[in-house]
Parts: structure tokens; C-alpha cells; sequence
């Protein structure tokens, strides 16, 4: 017999998302590969030739011959080679329907796989989590094989005199949160884990934009995300691998994520950062976890932050820049009791500087004081 012919032929999984092959041995997963080929090619074979990518080992091919139902008559053998097993064992197939007449034989490769690449979602996170980070962390599962939250109030992006100590921390309730979410890992690392003796010797600077707006008003505080937002990249990055991790930041804090989107340019993380949409309160007010600390006369008095930028949103996309009246958005503001601005500004989100005649953009973003409680807010104007 001169002419052979492929008549079936298919491929395997490595893995999959559901891991659906996780407990399938070799053995197993080669029968069901034969019997599926045998049954798509409409032949029983009479012979089974595998190839064994990974080494010597035992009779693969008789094994899953055996295992593919096709009795103790079915020879089988293998190929021990590290590359190439699977086309060896084709052509040996080839070969013995030629010298045998045989009706038919199976040939193909049976072995370890560099697995699919795994992709991770990051959320990093100070934790009493909100309807905002369970925002992100949709995201996160729609995009990733594997999600993972980091809980840690970091005390280097607290300033003198600022609520380190209150900050809110219901950890039970957040892990539960995450895992009625369907989080894969939560990291929640002590205060000595992340700055072994104490507070970093090495730190990152925040540089010129670190200064401005939420710097000004909070001075070394970016420089403290950045710290902790890089060693937190260094270890999913060496756990997942380069340009593995996804990185997913609320906008409410816009001008934390666009430090963060520079030290991945300019130190060349391989990571890749998601701002996701500001996540608001029925009323309008951005969500937060310092919202808990407002009383229901506070959360009234703190909703003129947000109506104030919806006010100048109203203005930017009727009259344009020019047509916004930021002085009187300024005056709304300071006029409410209870109330204390720090900043109201307009800026170029892709700089902060002010909008220019280029600028495709523009954001209002603010700052107030509600008691002792700060918020911050922004919004697209143009």
C-alpha cells in the first residue's frame, strides 16, 4: 500500500479556564484522544504510536490503546524524543500501514506543555471595601484568570495629624465581600512584612506632579503610594511573570492614577494599569471608605461637591471651557455649611496643567472638608 491517508486528526487542551483537565492523567486524557479520533475518522486502528515529548517512560501507546477500548489485538509503542516525538510517530504509523496493510494506525504526541499563560488581576486596596472596589473587581474577574485583592492601610501615605490609626479596617467584612465576589487570593500582610524594621530606607518620589493639588494638600503622600504600589507590582510580577498583571485603580483618584500610569512608563514595570470609572452613591457622592465616617448631616452637606461639578460638567458641555464659571463653583462650595474647599480646579487630565486650545479634555477636580472627614471628586467638563 503506497497512498496513506490522514482520515481524523484533533488537538487537546493544555488547560483551560475551569482547569477542566486538572485530575486527567496522561494515560487518560491520550485515550480519550484516540477514541475521539477513531471515531471522528470512522477507523479502528490496529495500531497506536504516541510520542513522549517528555522523556523516556512506559508503553504510552499501548496503554492508551488499551484505555481507548481497542482491545488486547491493537499493538501499540512509543517514541522517546524530546522534540519532534509527535511527527516521528506519524510516520511510524505511516510506515506500518504501508509494511502491514492495516487498516488503520493512530500516530500523534502525548506530553508536558508550557501551560497557557495565566493572567492576574490586581486590586490594590487599604481595605473597608465598598461597592466601588467590588466595581474593580468585576472588572478584574472579566479580564483575568486569577484575581487577588491586597488589603494594607500604608502608613507612608499618611500625613502628621491624619486617621492612620482610625482609618476604618473591618476586615472580616471584607473578606467575606471578596469572597462572595469569587476572588481567588486575598493579601492582607502586616505592617513588618511590607517595611521590615520599620519605614522604608529606599523610597520613590513622586516628582513634580506629586506636589500639586492632593501633594499640596497632603505633602509626601503620593510618594507613599508609589512605594507601596511598586513593591506590591514587584511581587505579583515575580509570581505571574512580565506583562501578566493588570492593575485596576478607581478615577475618583485621578491623579493617583496617572502618578501610577507614570512610574509604569517611566521605570518600565511590565504591568498594566485600568483606570475604571468613578462608582457614586445614589445621591451622587463618590464612593469612599471615609464615607463611613459621615453622619447623615454630613453626607447632605458633603453632596454639594458632587452637584457642583455636575453644575460646571453642565456648563463645559453647553457654553465650552471658556463658558465655565469657576469662581462661582468656588463660592457654591465655601458658601455650604460644614463644609471647608480645599481645591476646585480645571485641568488637562493627560498633564494637570490648565486646559489649553490643544487639550481634547478637561476635568474638574476638588478637594472639601466635611468635619474632620476630607473627599475628593473629580469630573469630565469637556
Amino acid at each position: 500500500m503506497d497512498d496513506v491517508a490522514i482520515v481524523g486528526a484533533l488537538r487537546t487542551p493544555v488547560v483551560s479556564r475551569s482547569r477542566g483537565f486538572a485530575g486527567t492523567t496522561v494515560d487518560e486524557l491520550a485515550a480519550h484522544a484516540l477514541a475521539a479520533v477513531a471515531a471522528a475518522g470512522g477507523r479502528r486502528p490496529d495500531a497506536v504510536v504516541l510520542g513522549n515529548c517528555t522523556g523516556p517512560g512506559g508503553n504510552l501507546g499501548r496503554i492508551a490503546a488499551l484505555g481507548a477500548g481497542f482491545g488486547e489485538s491493537c499493538a501499540g509503542w512509543g517514541v522517546d524524543a524530546q522534540c519532534g516525538s509527535g511527527l516521528i510517530a506519524v510516520a511510524e504509523a505511516t510506515r506500518h500501514v504501508r509494511e502491514t496493510g492495516g487498516a488503520a494506525a493512530a500516530g500523534g504526541e502525548a506530553g508536558a506543555a508550557e501551560p497557557a499563560p495565566v493572567t492576574v488581576g490586581l486590586i490594590p486596596t487599604m481595605g473597608a471595601l465598598h461597592e466601588g472596589h467590588a466595581t474593580l473587581i468585576r472588572r478584574a474577574l472579566e479580564q483575568n484568570d486569577v484575581v487577588a485583592v491586597s488589603i494594607f492601610v500604608n502608613p507612608l501615605q499618611f500625613g502628621p495629624g491624619e486617621d492612620y490609626e482610625s482609618y476604618p479596617r473591618p476586615l472580616e467584612a471584607d473578606l467575606q465581600m471578596l469572597r462572595d465576589l469569587g476572588v481567588d487570593l486575598a493579601f492582607v500582610p502586616e505592617r513588618e512584612t511590607m517595611y521590615p524594621g520599620g519605614r522604608p530606607l529606599v523610597s520613590l518620589s513622586s516628582g513634580e506632579l506629586g506636589t500639586r493639588f492632593e501633594g499640596a494638600s497632603r505633602p509626601g503622600h503620593f510618594d507613599g503610594v508609589l512605594t507601596v504600589v511598586a513593591k506590591l507590582f514587584n511581587l505579583f510580577v515575580a509570581a505571574a511573570g512580565p506583562h501578566r498583571v493588570r492593575a485596576y485603580f478607581g478615577q475618583k483618584d485621578a491623579q493617583q492614577v496617572a502618578i501610577v500610569q507614570r512610574l509604569v512608563a517611566d521605570l518600565n514595570v511590565p504591568v498594566t494599569i485600568v483606570p475604571v470609572a468613578i462608582v457614586r452613591e445614589e445621591g451622587g457622592l463618590a464612593m469612599s471608605s471615609r464615607n463611613t465616617y459621615l453622619d447623615e448631616e454630613s453626607r447632605r452637606a458633603a453632596l454639594v461637591l458632587s452637584r457642583t461639578l455636575a453644575l460646571l460638567r453642565e456648563e463645559g458641555l453647553s457654553r465650552g471651557y471658556a463658558g465655565i464659571d469657576l469662581e462661582s463653583a468656588r463660592s457654591r462650595i465655601e458658601e455650604r455649611d460644614g463644609v471647608e474647599l480645599d481645591y476646585l480646579e480645571i485641568v488637562d487630565p493627560s498633564t494637570f496643567d490648565a486646559p489649553t486650545e490643544a487639550s481634547t479634555r478637561a476635568m474638574a477636580m476638588a478637594a472639601i472638608r466635611v468635619g474632620g472627614t476630607r473627599l475628593i471628586d473629580n469630573m469630565d467638563v469637556l
